[in-house]
């Protein structure tokens, strides 16, 4: 059930541009309007209707971007000027934890909302929702997610995978290494 409306949400975007092209397509047969002037007209050369119908697509694709922004959340900043508020390295390292799996903790790397990530990892295949237990909003975030991992190598589920059997406070230390081992690296 939820993975079918963060598909449907995802969607929203795409869904709205191909109205919009419907919508400009109908207005352009229908009454010959578009853009302003609206009233154009019925003998324009064939360059000027490709312009009008230029534009209206034009229109569609921006009013489709907005949507897609407003759905997802995207501040405004990063709408306006299509960057992330502090860089691309900038991001949360959380620890997520869930019921059904008492005493191991989820460590990964975000670059949106810790909640929205715990979010978009209860699909079908979890018993119980993921609850942030602890982030933080840091630089560097991806590589102090990794050097976490390699710190905390011992207490790891599986091989494969981001889970980690240990105390919240020994995750927190690590992360704090983690955090400490990078931005030294980084300023040499």
């Amino acid at each position: 059930m939820k993975r079918r409306m963060t598909r449907s949400r995802s969607r929203l975007a795409d869904e709205a541009l191909i109205i919009a092209f419907i919508a400009s397509g109908y207005l352009l047969h229908r009454y010959r309007v578009a853009l302003p002037p609206l009233n154009m007209p019925r003998f324009w050369p064939w360059w000027m209707w490709a312009g009008a119908a230029a534009l209206a697509a034009l229109l569609a694709f921006m009013l489709a971007r907005l949507g897609y922004a407003l759905v997802h959340r995207v501040p405004y900043r990063e709408r306006i000027f299509r960057t992330p508020v502090k860089g691309p390295e900038w991001g949360y390292v959380y620890v997520l934890a869930n019921a059904a799996m008492p005493g191991v903790y989820k460590i990964g790397s975000t670059g949106g909302s810790p909640q929205d990530r715990a979010r978009e990892l209860h699909t079908t295949g979890v018993a119980a929702p993921f609850t942030v237990r602890w982030a933080l909003y840091c630089e560097f975030a991806r590589r102090i997610e990794i050097q976490t991992h390699r710190l905390l190598t011992n207490d790891r589920v599986s091989a494969d995978r981001e889970f980690f059997r240990a105390e919240l406070a020994a995750i927190k230390k690590a992360v704090r290494q983690a955090q400490e081992h990078v931005t030294a690296a980084r300023a040499h």
